[in-house]
């Protein structure tokens, strides 16, 4: 009796579910590279944006003359942030820092006149 070679349906399942667990195990390490990249560059953003916000608010402190103190008056502070990164997303958001107020004065421009009091 003739046999044909070839292999049996046991044979090529037995193939199939290792090299199925083969690619499991080389694949799940990279999709979780995928997310830890993802995730350093969102703390990095997240750190631009926080450098950027804390260089708007000392350029608006120093174009002032005078920033009083109003603790007393129960104010806030509105800041608008970035919604997404780089901001491509949408319209920024407001946050508001409650308790806090900031009166800033701008600096006077051109010679003062002492015939105009205002």
């Amino acid at each position: 009796m003739n046999r044909r070679k070839g292999f049996t349906l046991i044979e090529l399942l037995t193939v199939i579910a290792i090299t199925a667990i083969l690619l499991t195990i080389i694949i799940l390490p990279i999709f979780q590279s995928f997310n830890l990249t993802r995730a350093a560059m969102a703390f990095s953003d997240a750190q631009d944006k926080a450098r950027v916000l804390i260089e708007r608010v000392q350029r608006e402190i120093n174009n002032g003359v005078n920033v009083r103190d109003n603790s007393g008056l129960n104010g806030s502070l509105a800041l608008r942030v970035p919604s997404s990164p780089l901001g491509v997303y949408g319209a920024p958001v407001i946050v508001t820092v409650p308790y806090v107020k900031l009166d800033i004065v701008r600096p006077a421009e051109g010679e003062p006149d002492p015939g105009n009091p205002g």
